[in-house]
């Protein structure tokens, strides 16, 4: 059902251990030494024009006016198997060849492989990375945030508060990535599982992940509930609070579109589970559809929120860093982006319907001017 798309060199590592675990995957890159590095992937694309871009955004999306032709002939060959419903695209927010290529690959996909449902997965850097970094990432949000797709941003920063800022970045790497793909083979397997009550499908799930907007996956632990340790009426509040403690970026609690959520426990807590008061946190109070899947083998919850409101607090995070970053710079540093109007940068983005924003091959190429 879930194909990958690794955009540079962390989205291929990413798609390259997906391949491993038996999830069709391809990776595209402007670095032949980047793709020859991947052991598991065999289809691979080699971008022309230049041997890497060094982090630099602008060059990587200039040199797609001479691949984009064959980044979708090579995408239609090989993701256009029938049982690859849901294709993720897995990038970089904070290099150079996929912030730069993603967001027009994007469109790309959306124009030419209608019948698929495609999902962003950015990856967002740490606060230690370098201020380059954190500029690619605070544009790379910009340009995705009116998005015809779902949006899924896995964030390194919030995995790394996991071990207390305590892990190297070679490590940390794998761990994002490994979580990242635990989590979607967990939701899969739920897909397969039968329930005397009720299930989250393949159909579901799809439809989950064709909703545009910003999207966040979190598991909560409810083995303190169930052994009798903890009081019913903090099992909304930790279901809440799972969903800015999970691997990716906080959400926002303006509104949600669709949500999903899985209760593997015993009956008897589902009797405790008010649909009302979980979402009520939010400004909607409740998504337009509710997707439930019970089941009674584990003691855990897992919820899916989609069409949530653009991560503009994480941009702030991002901006601010920037501002700081500049500050202990020379004066001939100009960080393109900073005349901005801020309320403008960060003013809430109104979703809109995925059919109404149809976009053309040339209508995506205007990127390439930039």
């Amino acid at each position: 059902m879930f194909g990958f798309i690794g955009v540079g060199q962390a989205g291929g590592s990413v798609a390259d251990e997906a391949m491993k675990r038996g999830f069709h995957s391809v990776a595209i890159n402007y670095s032949l030494s980047d793709l020859n590095s991947l052991v598991n992937v065999q289809d691979k694309l080699h971008l022309v024009g230049t041997e890497g871009v060094g982090k630099e955004r602008s060059v990587a999306a200039k040199h797609m006016k001479n691949n984009w032709e064959s980044s979708i002939e090579f995408i239609k060959n090989t993701m256009e198997k029938p049982s690859v419903q849901v294709i993720f695209v897995v990038f970089s927010a904070a290099g150079g060849t996929g912030s730069g290529v993603a967001p027009i690959l994007l469109e790309l996909l959306n124009e030419c492989l209608t019948h698929k449902t495609i999902v962003a997965v950015p990856i967002l850097p740490d606060s230690n990375e370098v201020l380059v970094n954190q500029m690619n990432s605070l544009e790379l949000l910009e340009d995705l945030s009116m998005p015809e797709t779902c949006v899924l941003p896995l964030d390194n920063q919030m995995v790394l508060s996991k071990y207390d800022g305590k892990i190297s970045e070679t490590r940390l790497y794998k761990e994002t990535n490994k979580m990242f793909l635990d989590l979607i083979e967990v939701l899969l397997n739920y897909t397969d599982r039968g329930s005397k009550i009720s299930t989250l499908d393949r159909k579901d799930l799809n439809q989950l992940f064709d909703t545009p907007g910003i999207m966040t996956i979190a598991q909560t632990d409810l083995n303190e509930f169930t052994n009798e340790g903890k009081y019913f009426d903090k099992l909304h509040d930790d279901i809440q609070k799972s969903w800015n403690n999970s691997i990716f970026t906080p959400v926002e609690f303006e509104n949600v579109m669709r949500a999903g959520v899985i209760l593997d426990v015993h009956e008897f807590l589902t009797e405790h589970i008010s649909y009302n008061e979980l979402f009520n946190v939010f400004d909607n109070k409740m998504p337009l559809d509710l997707f439930k899947g019970h089941y009674d083998k584990g003691n855990r919850a897992i919820t899916i929120l989609s069409g949530l409101t653009w991560i503009n607090e994480r941009m702030k995070q991002l901006d601010d860093l920037i501002e700081t970053g500049n500050t202990e710079m020379k004066e001939t540093t100009v960080y393109k982006a900073r005349n901005r109007r801020r309320e403008d940068l960060f003013k809430p983005k109104k979703l809109e319907n995925k059919e109404s924003k149809k976009t053309s091959y040339m209508e995506a190429l205007k990127k390439l001017k930039r």
